[in-house]
């Protein structure tokens, strides 16, 4: 699909699954979706089985169900603003742009998320302004209500933090619930021990393994004496 600092194509996205599907042959498809990841997984779960293709299981980690879920709204919305104005921030300026946010908005987190935040956007592993500005967007403009009724009898499981500092769990919890009653079949795991609590797999590989390994256990049980196998 090509490298995701290029940005956030949809399209692009379902096109490459339709085809890499069609070449391989491979008849069904399971989902993790981290963050904005999860939103992204059920929209395209919905676009691939209108094409045919098998869904059968989305884990969504910590992803917001709306905008009203990202709890650090200043820095969202500015940053949403700027990309639906046509206006591309290159990252060195972004780094700048968002510290400044973070202290004008310094009621919404303590000196040392500041920092944390600051220094994890420093590192050669963040991802660029485009892929920033541009999921930002998706994120503001995602209307749930668009994918109800379209996933069939895809299975659906969330995973969250309570001490979440980027989502708001207490919100994104009960909103995936309502959204998709039918498809909802667990949102009782929690990554605890997490660090930070809204760490993608990598960060905690042990926590999520267990989390992953438990959820296949339950919903996607092996035929009687099979084996379970994970591959990261």
């Amino acid at each position: 699909m090509g490298y995701s600092n290029r940005g956030l194509n949809i399209t692009n996205i379902v096109a490459a699954l339709n085809r890499y599907v069609r070449i391989f042959q491979v008849e069904t498809l399971y989902f993790y979706g981290h963050s904005f990841g999860g939103m992204v997984a059920i929209e395209v779960a919905s676009q691939l089985r209108e094409l045919g293709i098998n869904v059968k299981l989305i884990i969504l980690d910590s992803s917001p169900h709306s905008r009203t879920d990202v709890l650090d709204q200043a820095v969202f919305e500015g940053v949403v603003r700027l990309y639906d104005a046509g206006y591309r921030v290159p990252t060195v300026l972004r780094g700048g742009y968002e510290l400044g946010e973070r202290i004008v908005n310094k009621n919404e987190r303590s000196w040392q998320q500041v920092m944390n935040q600051t220094l994890e956007q420093l590192s050669p592993l963040a991802p660029s302004s485009l892929l920033i500005q541009s999921q930002s967007s998706y994120i503001y403009h995602y209307n749930v209500t668009r994918f109800q009724g379209t996933l069939g009898d895809t299975q659906i499981a969330f995973i969250g933090n309570p001490n979440d500092n980027t989502v708001n769990y207490t919100t994104t919890r009960p909103g995936w619930a309502e959204a998709f009653p039918d498809n909802l079949v667990s949102a009782d795991y929690v990554t605890e021990g997490a660090l930070p609590a809204h760490a993608s797999p990598q960060w905690n590989p042990l926590i999520y393994q267990g989390i992953v390994v438990a959820l296949q256990e339950e919903f996607l049980p092996l035929p009687r004496g099979g084996s379970l196998r994970t591959v990261y």
